[in-house]
C-alpha cells in the first residue's frame, strides 16, 4: 500500500520515541525506499550498529510498522556543529 508523506510522518511521530530508545539507534526520518524495489515514503532508522529485526516489542525493529516499510541505514553518530 502506497502512503504519502505525511501519513508516514505520522507513523513515525508515534512510534520515534520507542524506536529513538533501542541501542544504536540515532535518528529517524522519512525517507524514500531503497531496499524495497519500490520508490515508496518509508521510515528511514539511522543505526550506529547492527539493531536485530523483529517486533518492536522485544526491541527489535520491524519490517514496517502500521503499513510503512521500515529501512535501516548504517551510519555513525550525528553531530551539531556549532554555527
Amino acid at each position: 500500500m502506497f502512503m504519502d508523506y505525511s501519513e508516514v510522518g505520522k507513523i513515525i511521530v508515534k512510534y520515534q520515541e520507542r524506536i529513538l530508545t533501542l541501542p544504536g539507534v540515532t535518528g529517524i526520518s522519512t525517507g524514500v525506499g531503497r531496499t524495497t524495489g519500490k520508490k515508496e515514503f518509508c521510515i528511514t532508522v539511522y543505526c550506529s550498529r547492527v539493531v536485530a529485526r523483529g517486533a518492536l516489542a522485544n526491541g527489535r525493529l520491524p519490517l514496517e510498522l502500521d503499513g510503512a516499510p521500515v529501512e535501516i541505514v548504517r551510519t555513525d553518530d550525528f553531530v551539531a556543529f556549532p554555527r
